[in-house]
């Protein structure tokens, strides 16, 4: 399966995505603000693998927390770097909205169409990636109205004042 992980700031302004099949790496795309974030890290984990902690399974078992863990690295085409990456991102304040199918992603890009706010934008996908089937249609529909027009779009409240 392919998923696309959509990467952003904790202000919701937009890092890249990265997809991968099956939870291994495929390809990265970054804005120019998620190059200067995660060129360099992309590059070492490519060689050495995305650095993440694990409780061992003795320590897991005695519930302890004391120096039980351990680093381990997962490389890109292992099936467990898509978890291994959301796992860094949360460690580092960086948002990941997973998008799993062509419908998220068209939303998705009816999205970046629209003239809202970084933070509304964000709020929206957050609830179109969680969407059952039936409520992603309707998002579909919803975002491919024209007469839908936020009212926080800078032109409508152009509009509105005049």
């Amino acid at each position: 399966m392919i998923t696309t992980m959509l990467l952003f700031t904790r202000f919701a302004e937009p890092l890249g995505e990265i997809h991968l099949k099956d939870g291994a790496f495929v390809q990265a795309a970054f804005t120019a603000r998620g190059e200067q974030v995660f060129g360099t890290v992309l590059n070492d984990w490519q060689v050495h693998g995305i650095p993440v902690f694990r409780h061992p399974a003795s320590h897991v078992a005695t519930h302890t927390d004391s120096d039980g863990f351990t680093l381990h690295r997962v490389q890109p085409r292992d099936a467990g770097f898509g978890d291994a990456l959301q796992e860094w991102c949360s460690q580092h304040t960086i948002t990941v909205v997973v998008l799993s199918s062509r419908l998220h992603l068209e939303c998705w890009q009816k999205l970046l169409r629209m003239p809202i706010l970084a933070a509304d934008r964000l709020a929206m996908l957050v609830v179109i990636a969680r969407a059952s089937a039936d409520d992603l249609i309707a998002w579909q529909q919803f975002l491919s109205d024209p007469s839908f027009v936020p009212r926080n779009a800078p032109h409508a409240i152009a509009r509105q004042s005049s």
